[in-house]
């Protein structure tokens, strides 16, 4: 099953600039992270480190901080890597976006 991940932000909020540009994995309804991202992609990872799935209709604001906490303590040296097939350089976009959505009040809607 398909998961579509969609950014949904406070009244009266932007969505935050990235830069350098995120580079994650996008679909054809969603994009590589500026707002959405392809949550299929990223579920069991972000589920082993955080014990949070991505697959529900809406993550609290609360859940996207503690995403974002696990995230970047998360040990990149783990044989983990190879395991869910993720780069390191898309664990640091990962952190990135849920570190700054997460701070800007954001929850994140799944649509499957």
């Amino acid at each position: 099953m398909g998961l579509d991940s969609i950014w949904k932000m406070p009244d009266g909020v932007n969505h935050p600039a990235f830069e350098p540009a995120l580079d994650l994995c996008g679909g054809l309804f969603s994009g590589s992270g500026q707002g959405s991202f392809r949550g299929k992609v990223y579920n069991e990872f972000i589920e082993h480190v955080s014990g949070i799935s991505l697959y529900q209709e809406e993550m609290s604001n609360a859940d996207v901080c503690k995403v974002a906490r696990s995230l970047a303590t998360y040990d990149s040296r783990s044989k983990d890597l190879v395991a869910f097939e993720i780069t390191l350089a898309e664990i640091d976009d990962l952190t990135r976006m849920f570190t700054e959505y997460g701070d800007a009040g954001a929850t994140l809607v799944g649509w499957w």
